[in-house]
């Protein structure tokens, strides 16, 4: 690999639990096995592989002598010889947008810092970091490389995927439900008092919302 290159992460779109009891080399061997009889690849595409517990495991080594980093893997149609390969273990059901806590443990993530420090030390200067997602239709690995890199939260596309704007969205629900059903069942001064109770409820949600809603656009959950 050149030292003009670039560094892209990948994940293995499996589920956290996925062969939570084997060991680093065996999960290794399984994906390469996915690789070798499944894609017809002489060995395992990717140059580097980093496990849920922050383990650090070489990829692709054709010649056998312990150095990942020189290997061109089979990872990026296109991007292959000018760039080195880090997959993540687990990422199923991400989407391009989530953020790394989402799906990959804090294990890894220092574990990935110190993949990037310790190929750009091989490189001998800074090196371009992306997502696979930047060069292909899919969410792999399940986060903005670069923005998470910075310590950025994730960019969102809808205000829908503010976790607490899910809550408020439910919260108006059951108290919409809560109302029709309790409210007929008043008389008088009681039904006033429902209603005018249901009211503040509704109102101090709305107020939640509106202020994450100011939030939403640096990427607040």
């Amino acid at each position: 690999m050149r030292s003009d290159s670039e560094i892209i992460v990948h994940c293995s779109d499996t589920r956290p639990g996925w062969m939570a009891e084997a060991s680093a080399e065996d999960i290794r061997a399984e994906i390469e096995r996915w690789h070798v009889e499944g894609r017809g690849w002489r060995a395992i595409g990717y140059n580097e592989l980093i496990m849920r517990d922050g383990t650090r495991i070489g990829g692709r080594d054709l010649d056998n002598d312990g150095d990942h980093f020189e290997e061109i893997g089979a990872h990026v149609r296109g991007r292959n010889s000018k760039s080195y390969g880090i997959c993540l273990i687990g990422g199923h059901g991400s989407a391009a947008t989530d953020a790394f806590e989402d799906h990959f443990t804090p294990d890894q993530g220092r574990a990935l810092r110190e993949a990037i420090a310790d190929a750009e030390a091989k490189a001998g200067g800074k090196l371009k970091l992306s997502g696979h997602n930047e060069y292909a239709n899919k969410a792999c690995p399940g986060f903005n490389v670069r923005r998470w890199f910075k310590r950025k939260p994730p960019a969102r596309t809808t205000p829908m995927q503010s976790t607490t704007l899910q809550a408020v969205a439910a919260g108006q629900t059951g108290n919409l439900v809560a109302a029709v059903q309790v409210i007929p069942q008043l008389s008088g001064a009681a039904q006033i008092v429902a209603i005018v109770a249901f009211g503040v409820v509704a109102l101090a949600l709305l107020w939640v919302g509106r202020e994450r809603l100011k939030k939403w656009a640096r990427g607040d959950k």
